[in-house]
């Protein structure tokens, strides 16, 4: 049996607990330098991972401040066009007024001369088209240069849209195959939007199978809300590639579905049309 005098000395003795506190301390102190190195490398570290996300985004915002240059570009030459659109439209107008003013009636020459003008700005009216070739080959330009960024897959898309836009078909089908080669199938966000732009163009084209074979591979990458729409579309090239039951089973389901929606109410207009 332990005394009392021995029991006093064991409770004032330090418990294992403390030991092994002290052990640490004590190794603490005598390695302080390499903890003090270990330190410094974690802290380097953290400040090296904070460098590069501050050095990632001031990346990311360059190149959007740069690609705004581009659309920019793009709206100014919108707006160009359609300015030189509206004079052209004001200059046949002006002329067609005086053709017709009871002076010029009486001039058959000065009549003549005047035809020969409106028809003249008519053709060139008629051929007009907005011209988008500068910010078009930027856009081209941007997305080869920043080709695995969002920034250069937007800029690859208006690129696509330019094509289509200009009638350059064959171009933008050519371009829109390796568009989507490139792109990796994570990132539904452009899937969608690349894709359907790929099925339009393909209707432009006349190929309807094609589109429609395209059409079936979008839906993996659509969101819930762009589905009706897509369904929709489905339907119109079934209809287009004479499977006329398949398209009205994918306007049922349309309706089923997606009753409450606008697509609902034209799939029901489709189904007495066909």
């Amino acid at each position: 049996m332990v005394s009392a005098k021995d029991r006093k000395k064991l409770l004032k003795a330090p418990d294992s607990f403390q030991k092994k506190a002290l052990k640490l301390v004590d190794w603490c102190v005598r390695h302080q330098i390499k903890l003090a190195a270990v330190a410094s490398v974690l802290v380097s570290l953290g400040a090296v991972g904070l460098v590069w996300k501050f050095y990632d985004n001031k990346q990311a915002d360059a190149r959007l401040e740069k690609l705004g240059g581009i659309e920019a570009t793009y709206n100014q030459e919108t707006t160009r066009s359609f300015q030189e659109k509206s004079d052209l439209e004001k200059q046949i107008a002006d002329i067609t007024e005086q053709i017709d003013s009871p002076d010029t009636s009486k001039d058959e020459k000065k009549k003549n001369e005047l035809n020969v003008q409106k028809n003249k700005l008519q053709t060139k009216l008629d051929s007009f088209a907005v011209d988008h070739s500068a910010s078009g080959q930027q856009f081209l330009r941007f997305y080869k240069e920043h080709i695995k960024t969002k920034e250069g897959l937007r800029s690859g898309i208006n690129y696509l849209v330019y094509l289509i836009e200009s009638k350059k078909l064959k171009d933008a089908s050519e371009f829109s195959l390796g568009f989507i080669k490139n792109l990796d199938e994570s990132l539904n966000f452009y899937q969608y939007r690349v894709r359907l732009l790929r099925v339009n163009l393909l209707e432009e084209l006349k190929s309807f199978r094609n589109a429609l074979d395209e059409t079936k591979e979008i839906f993996k990458f659509a969101d819930e809300e762009n589905e009706p729409q897509l369904l929709l579309t489905k339907a119109r090239l079934e209809n287009m590639t004479d499977k006329k039951d398949d398209a009205l089973k994918t306007l049922d389901e349309v309706i089923t579905k997606y009753n409450a929606s606008p697509e609902a109410q034209k799939a029901q207009a489709y189904k007495y049309i066909w």
